[in-house]
């Protein structure tokens, strides 16, 4: 890791708890976040991982419990949310999905726990968007 003179980031960064494990980790570019960037819990458990373009997350994000359990997917496009993203409970199973255009929630679905039977009065929730404004 290095600081121009300028006192701007630059290079690969990487951060360590006192027990020595790895905390956090990235790239700068011209004091910019660019690339992979990842974290760690105390314990060595990855806990989120994801990509930056210019200071801007874009790509797939993913987070994970302490535990290591995937907990989380959220499509990025210059750090607004679009696209689905994905909720998921312990055993892998989706648990919800939310459907984002440039950070604005358009709808959402939630599913039940593992062994529930999904009742037919489980409509999910749309948001009142405008006709005009909603891709077809």
């Amino acid at each position: 890791m290095c600081v121009t003179p300028d006192q701007v980031r630059e290079g690969p960064w990487r951060f360590y708890f006192p027990n020595g494990y790895l905390q956090r980790e990235g790239y700068y570019v011209q004091g910019r976040k660019s690339g992979a960037f990842r974290s760690w819990n105390i314990q060595g458990i990855k806990t989120s991982e994801g990509m930056y373009k210019r200071d801007r997350r874009f790509g797939v994000w993913r987070e994970w419990s302490r535990d290591g359990v995937l907990l989380n997917e959220t499509p990025y496009v210059a750090s607004d949310i679009h696209g689905y993203r994905y909720f998921f409970y312990e055993n892998g199973n989706k648990s919800a999905e939310f459907y984002y255009i440039r950070g604005s929630l358009i709808n959402r679905q939630e599913f039940p726990p593992p062994g529930v039977k999904r009742a037919h009065s489980d409509i999910p929730f749309v948001s009142e968007v405008k006709p005009e404004t909603h891709p077809r």
